[in-house]
């Protein structure tokens, strides 16, 4: 069983082995599920102002190549909000025991779409660029609806190993649940990255020179 180690922590463990022993608190549970926003379109800038404002963010899904100005992006913030609840046991010598009772993970993904305001006037690039956009944004949503329960199965492995701290002096049981959950997220933050780094692989797919001269044949007839 994972427990916690003693160097690290020494306040949580000057008190174990106390009298008493820690009850079965039975197995957590851990739920991972996705909020997502609306991606609002913002058109506020040109295609010179979102090149100088965004062509270098790594983690922006752009509608450019390099030497191709930069006619459309999706700016997404990705938070992974971690929660958990704890199960406990208070003895009368002061001492408690507890255990996680659940880990809830919560994918928040807040995306906001570009379009150069100088498309506009141009039906057909406006159209086909927003295509584009939103054809990101559903990339990202594929990849955290695909990845949502292979994290869950990893990190309930995890947790479930994952014994119940104590006997401790009750006036730590805030200290001892705070560090059980930072240890999940520790453990987490790898197979988040993971995530992370595939989503980033799929959109990169999209943007190619290929796929942007494909898209720009689609409005030829209309001109720059």
């Amino acid at each position: 069983m994972i427990g916690f180690d003693p160097i690290s922590l020494p306040a949580l463990f000057l008190l174990a082995g106390m009298s008493g022993s820690c009850p079965n608190f039975g197995a957590p549970t851990v739920d991972v599920t996705i909020s997502a926003s609306d991606a609002p379109l913002d058109t506020s800038m040109t295609h010179q102002e979102l090149t100088a404002g965004f062509a270098n963010n790594p983690d922006s899904s752009l509608a450019t190549e390099p030497g191709w100005h930069l006619g459309g992006l999706t700016l997404s913030q990705i938070e992974n909000l971690f929660s958990s609840n704890f199960q406990q046991a208070l003895f009368p010598d002061g001492t408690a025991c507890t255990q996680i009772s659940d880990v809830n993970i919560d994918i928040v993904y807040t995306p906001v779409i570009y379009v150069a305001s100088d498309y506009m006037s141009n039906r057909c690039r406006y159209t086909v660029t927003l295509a584009h956009e939103q054809r990101h944004v559903g990339t990202d949503l594929q990849v955290f609806n695909d990845y949502a329960p292979y994290l869950k199965k990893k990190i309930q492995a995890y947790v479930n190993q994952i014994s119940p701290q104590g006997p401790f002096d009750q006036s730590q049981l805030q200290m001892v649940q705070d560090a059980m959950l930072a240890e999940v997220q520790r453990f987490a933050d790898p197979l988040m990255e993971q995530m992370i780094e595939t989503r980033r692989q799929m959109q990169a797919q999209f943007d190619t020179q290929s796929n942007y001269e494909r898209e720009g044949a689609m409005c030829a007839d209309e001109g720059e």
